[in-house]
C-alpha cells in the first residue's frame, strides 16, 4: 500500500497529488489539488532526488545480473560452467 505525503493548502485544508512527471532523472514535478471544495486552489511543486541514505539491498543483485547481461555470449557459458563445478562439490 503506497504511503500518501499530507500537504496542505493555504486555506488550512488537505490536498492531494492528482499528478506527477518526472522532467528529469530525479527530478519530478506534483500537481496538487485542495480537498475544500469551496477552495479547490491546484498548484505545482517541484522535488528533486538529493541522496541516498542507505543502498537498496536490491542493487546487489540486479548490478549482477545486468554485469552478467553484459559480457559477451562465450564469457557467460564459461561463467556458467565455473558456477555448475562449484555447486557440484
Amino acid at each position: 500500500m503506497a504511503r500518501q505525503i499530507k500537504k496542505r493548502c493555504k486555506c488550512g485544508c488537505t490536498a492531494r497529488i492528482t499528478k506527477s512527471i518526472e522532467v528529469m532523472n530525479g527530478f519530478s514535478q506534483h500537481y496538487i489539488k485542495c480537498t475544500n471544495p469551496h477552495c479547490e486552489r491546484i498548484w505545482v511543486e517541484s522535488s528533486e532526488f538529493s541522496h541516498e541514505v542507505r543502498k537498496s539491498k536490491l542493487d546487489k543483485e540486479s548490478g549482477l545480473t545486468d554485469f552478467v547481461k553484459s559480457l559477451p555470449l562465450e564469457m557467460i557459458k564459461s561463467l556458467r560452467l565455473a558456477c555448475d563445478m562449484e555447486l557440484a562439490k
